[in-house]
C-alpha cells in the first residue's frame, strides 16, 4: 500500500494545479530565506543548502500524504 501512495503523490499529486502554485510561493520564501547566506557562502553551498531544504520538504510532503491518505 505505501507503494501504491507514493506513485500517486509522485505521478499526480504533485502535479496538481494547487500543489504547483504551493510550490512557487515556496521557491520564493527559499529564496528569501537564503539571501543573506550568499554575503558568507560560496554560490556552490547555497546551492547545496537549497538542494537539502528541497529533498527535506519533498519527503516530508510525501510521507505526509501518505499518512493522511491512510486514514
Amino acid at each position: 500500500m505505501e507503494d501504491l501512495l507514493t506513485k500517486i503523490y509522485d505521478r499526480v499529486a504533485f502535479y496538481e494545479q494547487e500543489s504547483m502554485c504551493l510550490g512557487k510561493e515556496f521557491d520564493t520564501v527559499v529564496e528569501e530565506t537564503l539571501e543573506p547566506l550568499k554575503d558568507n557562502k560560496t554560490e556552490e553551498e547555497v546551492e547545496g543548502i537549497k538542494e537539502l531544504i528541497y529533498q527535506i520538504s519533498y519527503s516530508a510532503q510525501k510521507m505526509v500524504f501518505g499518512l493522511v491518505s491512510a486514514l
